[in-house]
């Protein structure tokens, strides 16, 4: 083998392990590889791994498009109920989404199925808020 073109088949390696990493898809590694017929990535074709590559590329913007509208929701919903007032302040954001009964974990760590299970929480909890200023309304105009 050449050396440029070993050195290509380095460079997309790194680079398939990079967008293996931010896919989350490094455990099902070798599902995929062994749609290629091999078991390790350094047995792929320099196509093959061209190809690999600009797949995961597709997969990463499609899931970072997904966690952005999902992180987008959550700040919506910290907007409404008094959460995320300043769009500069995120220590009040940060404090309340650390507290264990939120989610424990600050919005940039959360992956899609943790941000869908804050959404739900939020709506609930902006239920909830809403139901006792009603509470509040309906006694202070009937007492």
């Amino acid at each position: 083998m050449m050396t440029s073109e070993k050195a290509e088949k380095n460079r997309l390696i790194r680079i398939i392990h990079v967008l293996l990493r931010e896919t989350g898809l490094e455990q099902r590694k070798c599902d995929l590889l062994e749609g290629y017929g091999v078991e390790h990535t350094n047995e792929l074709s320099v196509d093959q791994m061209r190809g690999l590559a600009a797949w995961l590329l597709k997969h990463r913007d499609g899931t970072n498009a997904q966690i952005r509208a999902a992180r987008s929701q959550v700040l919506s919903q910290l907007q409404r109920i008094g959460i995320y007032t300043d769009n500069r302040d995120w220590a009040q954001v940060n404090h309340y989404l650390m507290q264990p009964r939120i989610a424990g974990k600050l919005l940039y760590q959360m992956d899609i199925a943790e941000l869908e299970a804050l959404s739900v929480k939020l709506r609930a909890i902006e239920r909830k808020t809403e139901l006792k200023t009603l509470e509040t309304h309906h006694l202070t105009r009937n007492n």
